[in-house]
């Protein structure tokens, strides 16, 4: 479906907006359209994941899939 490049993309911009995504980002996806409520806060965090965890690749344990998006997360990680 996609080539490897356009894998890392994605992953990189779905990291990226889980970890800095406002009221605004989750009203404009549909999350939550009548302000903030913790509901679609977590619901859209789900989501998120879950296609971070699609595109880092299939995985039947919950272990190898944390580990597959710590490495995936480390590729896109500045140094200190």
């Amino acid at each position: 479906m996609f080539n490897e490049q356009e894998r890392n993309i994605i992953i990189m911009a779905l990291m990226y907006l889980k970890n800095d995504y406002t009221q605004e980002n989750t009203a404009a996806l549909g999350f939550n359209p009548k302000g903030y409520i913790e509901s679609y806060h977590h619901d859209f965090e789900v989501v998120v994941h879950n296609l971070m965890e699609d595109l880092a690749g299939p995985t039947w344990d919950e272990e190898e899939t944390t580990e597959n998006l710590k490495t995936e997360t480390e590729k896109y990680t500045r140094s200190q």
